[in-house]
């Protein structure tokens, strides 16, 4: 990496401190010089679970994009604390604050059509999903997916199918039992694991998950990370996991 960005000689002697801000210089210039070339989007979502050093080079960027064909785009999930406040804070000092709001009836159409592409009955889906979710993308999503869950959406020979009619009894009345059933199929060893670490705000480290399964006796505790994040409870990020939700 070091050769990749220009960072002459050997860097290992240096303090961690110092070595952290010549990599994170050496890397905002990088991106600067790709963006002599062609105009660029960095575009950073859940971004309140960025780490101190990540969010800390997103800062730097973030600040001297003026100069640069570069735009930051910056999205963290309201209601949940960062992860690196200090930074965060930087970032947002540096550009504009918008508060995004709900998908409109024809944006979730949009993304219906995105998902599915052009086949019949898009349009009763869309309006269904629309009227349920509020327009809030995440809940669009988790609707989608409850209903390819439950066979209510196929996939066959390349296409997908959508049903005419949307059937009563095949759809959830809200946002929360289409989550439920999700939760219904996590294993015992999977739920407990889920319950021990839903108390903890921010990223999960794959050491503490395996703590948390030790302490609540869950005989495999990677077994049942693999079953969480199959059914999306939990999402990796490198050598980390967060809640979905």
């Amino acid at each position: 990496m070091a050769q990749r960005l220009g960072m002459k000689g050997d860097q290992t002697h240096l303090p961690p401190g110092e070595l952290r801000r010549r990599t994170q210089t050496a890397l905002a210039d990088w991106v600067f010089a790709l963006c002599e070339r062609r105009p660029l989007v960095l575009a950073i979502d859940n971004a309140q679970r960025l780490d101190e050093g990540s969010a800390a080079f997103v800062a730097t960027v973030a600040r001297a994009s003026r100069a640069h064909a570069l735009l930051v785009l910056v999205a963290p999930k309201p209601g949940e604390a960062a992860s690196a406040s200090a930074a965060m804070r930087a970032i947002e000092d540096a550009g504009s604050t918008m508060k995004l709001r709900g998908l409109a009836r024809d944006d979730v159409h949009a993304l219906v059509r995105l998902l599915f592409g052009d086949v019949p009955n898009t349009g009763r889906l869309a309006e269904w999903v629309h009227q349920l979710s509020g327009g809030n993308p995440q809940a669009c999503m988790d609707l989608v997916h409850h209903l390819v869950d439950q066979s209510v959406i196929r996939y066959a020979e390349g296409t997908w199918t959508l049903p005419q009619e949307l059937q009563k009894h095949e759809l959830p009345g809200t946002i929360e039992q289409a989550l439920d059933v999700r939760l219904a199929r996590l294993t015992p060893g999977a739920r407990k694991l889920a319950e021990a670490s839903c108390v903890h705000r921010g990223t999960l480290p794959i050491e503490r998950c395996v703590a948390a399964a030790s302490a609540e006796n869950v005989g495999d505790a990677y077994a049942a990370l693999e079953g969480l994040a199959r059914e999306e409870v939990l999402v990796q990020v490198g050598a980390s996991y967060h809640f979905s939700h």
